[in-house]
């Protein structure tokens, strides 16, 4: 449910209190869905490292679109939950921090090819194809990032002529 996962967030932030190079994880590491590891070689200042983890369904994409969060989505999500993390660093960092997210297979369509997941991140109003190394073994995806906002679990590329999406941009056949 997405109040646990608000709750399990908050209860695993990661404190960073050192400058410098800094590895660390929230939500159980990427090793497990929704946890995320993270790698930053310049600590500017510290805080803390939080993650929040949502299987959203159509209605809750459309409330945080309505709120304001983040725009449409302008890419396909495999399956009927949309994997999004929202991933917060209260301190400063300088240069790119690398992300690897642990993303839940068991919400992809049956016969999905997982090497075809990227990780989208919202920024400067638009969402952003990121360049993604997925470890379809493990279930993670990995990137590397200047800035830190909502991130979602999407689809490089569709065939639309074998896949087929809803409205929402579900991929809802594949």
């Amino acid at each position: 449910s997405v109040s646990f996962d608000v709750l399990l967030s908050i209860r695993t932030g990661t404190v960073v209190s050192s400058s410098g190079g800094v590895d660390g994880s929230a939500n159980g590491g990427s090793s497990v869905p929704g946890g995320v590891d993270f790698h930053c070689d310049q600590i500017v200042s510290p805080g803390a490292f939080f993650v929040e983890y949502s299987r959203a369904d159509v209605d809750e994409i459309s409330e945080r679109i309505a709120e304001g969060e983040f725009t449409s989505l302008t890419f396909a999500f495999p399956g009927d939950r949309f994997q999004l993390f929202e991933v917060e660093f209260d301190g400063e960092f300088d240069g790119l921090m690398r992300l690897t997210f642990g993303y839940d297979q068991s919400l992809l369509p049956a016969g999905f090819d997982e090497n075809g997941l990227v990780m989208y991140h919202f920024t400067h109003g638009v969402w952003e194809a990121l360049s993604s190394v997925v470890d379809a073994a493990a279930h993670t995806i990995t990137v590397e990032t200047a800035s830190l906002s909502p991130f979602g679990v999407g689809v490089a590329e569709v065939d639309r002529k074998s896949t087929r999406l809803n409205s929402s941009h579900q991929i809802i056949s594949y």
